[in-house]
């Protein structure tokens, strides 16, 4: 199993069935922090909730990721919240995204 104790992600579409699941799994590898998203406010906070209970700090941002402008607003809130990102999963601009990335740069620390 990976170890994401030093990851930040970001998992698009985090609430319900398959993203929630993918949500949960870098919380079970010892991911401490989180944001979702989604278009469900109301299934959302439940879900982070669930997540915190976890041990998880998480922040979830109520967007349509297929909005260029949510999937900013979902990025900056990350990176406000967090001071960077390491990962995200999810669609974006119409495409799947997963990968690695700090939101400080295009490259690693």
């Amino acid at each position: 199993m990976p170890d994401h104790g030093e990851t930040i992600a970001i998992i698009a579409g985090g609430t319900l069935g398959l993203g929630l699941a993918i949500a949960e799994r870098p919380v079970v590898d010892g991911c401490t922090k989180l944001a979702t998203a989604g278009r469900r406010k109301a299934e959302g906070e439940t879900t982070a909730m669930g997540l915190r209970q976890r041990g998880a700090e998480v922040v979830f941002v109520p967007a349509d990721i297929g909005r260029v402008e949510d999937a900013v607003a979902l990025l900056a809130q990350a990176a406000d919240r967090f001071g960077r990102v390491t990962g995200a999963s999810g669609v974006m601009f119409g495409a799947l995204v997963d990968f690695d990335h700090n939101a400080a740069g295009a490259y690693p620390e």
